[in-house]
């Protein structure tokens, strides 16, 4: 589901629009990677940004790591946006009995993780493979394979089995997260 604002009205020109249309549009969605969950390789950047200093662009920094039965992600400061699927999957990992904290994470310790993963809207949890710092790549995770999937013992598993199953509908949704739209 998405929110699109957008300005009407009889005027063109550099100025606010004197009438304004919300409508919110929903589309099923399949993988975001064609790949499906294929780990990603992120670079860490020091030099430039991806858009303007203090633009929509600089939202971009994803990541959560875990160190053993701890799980890091950097607190809602900043550029980090206070997203949905983010909150939830803090909430599952609570429930589930990990330690969830909200910090700055240095990137000598980001690179020394167990396991690292994304999330997003679109996303959900995704894993991360290797992560590339100063041109080298210091980190690389190793995800336990079952069946050639990934490994039932990794915590972006159990957490985006858990989110995925609350909204399909296959396991119970014990914090009032869904609606039935009949």
């Amino acid at each position: 589901m998405r929110p699109l604002p957008m300005g009407t009205g009889a005027m063109l020109g550099v100025a606010p629009a004197p009438e304004y249309t919300f409508l919110i549009y929903a589309s099923p969605v399949g993988n975001y990677f064609k790949e499906g969950l294929a780990p990603l390789n992120l670079l860490i950047e020091d030099d430039y940004v991806r858009a303007s200093r203090g633009g929509p662009g600089g939202v971009k920094a994803i990541s959560n790591y875990t160190p053993g039965d701890v799980i890091s992600t950097p607190a809602t400061n900043g550029t980090i946006l206070p997203g949905i699927t983010r909150k939830s999957i803090i909430d599952i990992a609570r429930d589930s009995g990990y330690k969830v904290e909200e910090c700055d994470i240095p990137v000598e310790e980001l690179v020394g993780a167990d396991e690292v993963f994304c999330t997003g809207t679109a996303v959900v949890v995704a894993p991360v493979g290797s992560i590339t710092y100063k041109d080298k790549r210091p980190a690389k995770f190793k995800l336990t394979e079952l069946n050639s999937k990934w490994g039932a013992q990794s915590v972006f598993q159990k957490l985006y089995t858990a989110l995925v199953g609350i909204q399909m509908g296959l396991i119970e949704d014990k914090k009032g997260w869904t609606i039935e739209i009949n």
